[in-house]
């Protein structure tokens, strides 16, 4: 195997082995890890392997050598393209239209054309012949292309159109670092498009000399100086778009013509539409238009995976040199948190009911001990204070544990319901309990202490003529019970009674006794009207 120089070996070799040893740096850098980065380094690798086999092609000079290093190149060749197309649509944001089928189409041209190359002689349809000839202070490997040849630059040049649309695209949006970035990777791109676009025109001025591949020495200069000048490949858009793509919360950037331009994949996961849908068929659906169209914040209820749920949205405008070129919408699923924050306005509601009781029948006889010393007021108070000590322990644990399993026990009915009226304030009332039977009854004694001192309050306050006009109507029936227990407050309200015109009768009984199948609580009051008794059962 006979060897010569050319000028163009050396620069061919010195670029393509800077390209293979910065796709080298980049795979060591701890900061290179979004998807374009990714597809940056197996381009550097391809682009080095193109311009190492066309160096090593013109240093030998038999047909069989050139040959051989002349598929080597396209391996390099016919992969530069899609990979090319590929990075630009991440830098740019469009990655997520490359999937996976996506992939596999665009890789079949390549593929075939790279196996047709590696057929030759037995395939003439991308190689019709190859000879070697003399340029006169060299000799180089002419071929002549067949079919498949031409069919394969249509779809390069395909890419390469749409990655420069991108590109222009990109840069009128972009501003200082990334409109210089921007500009670089189009110099890179158009100086071997144009070679290529000589080389197959027929106008070559040196028919036997690959001018594409030669191209990308400029490229290799231009990649070098932005790498050096505006940090390309270290500080790009992908690592925005990389925290972006991360968060969990829903982003889209939607451009001045009203389509999502770009969704991280929280967002697509909410509308459930490609990238590049108008914003009307993607949003208006789940948001409604006045949630993405005008810049602001808002507050928007849609209905997710058969869930209802709630965003707070906000809408910031993207400007550029005073115009507005888009918008970015930011989306905060806040379910879960109105979802707390209505649990705990319902238990501070559950807080100061069950307090009441046993505070008001602290202060009732804490004021007639004052005035007649009797012991027997004070250990009254006493007893109410333990009470609303236990009740703030049961309350401190449901918090902190949740809605937990109730360990039921045989309890004394009469006995839990006397207590319970012992801490109802009946000193303003004319009210009597009548526990009609007693017998066992499964419960927890705590909740079934609290649930009787609620319907208990509820007949005094609202059935009595003296508590009324002593203007004390209290908020049981408005909070409810906090637990309610089987059906024993419907029973409470239907048991109610009304006197013939309405009007409460003076005083109250309230009435306890076991059924075949739990208790009931009734009082002799007004009662409620039949109209509205399903409607104090709705919370609040």
């Amino acid at each position: 195997m006979a060897f010569q120089a050319t000028p163009y070996t050396l620069p061919l070799a010195v670029c393509g082995l800077a390209f293979v040893a910065f796709s080298a740096y980049l795979v060591r850098q701890s900061g290179t890890r979004a998807r374009g980065d990714r597809v940056a380094v197996p381009l550097m690798v391809a682009t080095g392997v193109w311009m190492l086999g066309y160096a090593a092609e013109l240093t030998v000079t038999t047909t069989s050598a050139q040959v051989l290093f002349a598929r080597v190149q396209y391996l390099g060749n016919v992969s530069v393209p899609l990979l090319w197309f590929a990075y630009i649509l991440a830098y740019v944001g469009y990655d997520d239209l490359l999937t996976r089928r996506r992939w596999v189409v665009l890789a079949t041209p390549p593929v075939v054309v790279f196996a047709l190359v590696l057929a030759y002689p037995a395939s003439h349809l991308v190689w019709e012949g190859v000879e070697t000839v003399d340029l006169g202070a060299f000799v180089a490997l002419e071929t002549d292309h067949g079919p498949v040849f031409y069919g394969f630059m249509a779809y390069v040049y395909s890419l390469v159109a749409a990655t420069v649309w991108l590109l222009v695209r990109h840069r009128s949006h972009a501003v200082d670092l990334y409109s210089r970035q921007t500009t670089a990777l189009l110099v890179g791109a158009l100086a071997p498009a144009v070679a290529g676009l000589v080389y197959i025109s027929g106008m070559n001025p040196i028919p036997s000399l690959n001018l594409p591949v030669l191209a990308f020495v400029v490229t290799a200069g231009v990649v070098a100086w932005s790498v050096a000048r505006n940090e390309l490949f270290t500080l790009t858009p992908i690592a925005w778009e990389t925290v972006v793509r991360q968060l969990d919360r829903p982003v889209f950037v939607i451009d001045d013509d009203d389509r999502v331009v770009a969704a991280n994949p929280a967002g697509r996961d909410v509308v459930g539409a490609p990238v590049g849908s108008l914003a009307s068929d993607a949003l208006t659906p789940v948001l409604g238009d006045d949630c993405w169209r005008t810049p602001g914040a808002y507050e928007c209820e849609y209905v997710h995976a058969g869930e209802p749920r709630t965003y707070e949205v906000s809408v910031t405008s993207v400007d550029q040199s005073g115009a507005r070129t888009g918008r970015v919408v930011l989306l905060q699923d806040v379910t879960d948190r109105q979802v707390r924050e209505e649990r705990l306005e319902e238990f501070a509601s559950v807080v100061s009911h069950d307090l009441r009781n046993p505070l008001n029948v602290a202060r009732g006889h804490l004021e007639l001990g004052r005035e007649s010393g009797d012991d027997a007021h004070f250990e009254t108070v006493d007893a109410a204070l333990d009470r609303m000590e236990r009740i703030i322990e049961d309350l401190l644990t449901l918090a902190r544990e949740g809605d937990t399993d109730v360990d039921g026990e045989t309890v004394s009915l009469a006995e839990v319901a006397r207590t319970a009226w012992d801490a109802v304030d009946t000193m303003d009332a004319d009210a009597t309990l009548d526990v009609q039977n007693d017998g066992p009854v499964v419960a927890d004694e705590t909740a079934l202490l609290r649930l009787l001192e609620n319907l208990f309050r509820n007949a005094v306050e609202h059935g009595s003529t003296g508590n009324q006009n002593a203007g004390r109507s209290g908020d049981a029936v408005e909070h409810g019970s906090p637990r309610p227990a089987s059906n024993t407050r419907r029973d409470a309200v239907e048991h109610g009674t009304t006197s013939p015109d309405g009007a409460p009768t003076g005083s109250v009984t309230v009435t306890v006794g076991t059924t075949d199948d739990g208790f009931f609580v009734a009082d002799d009051g007004p009662g409620i009207p039949r109209d509205e008794r399903e409607h104090v059962f709705e919370r609040g």
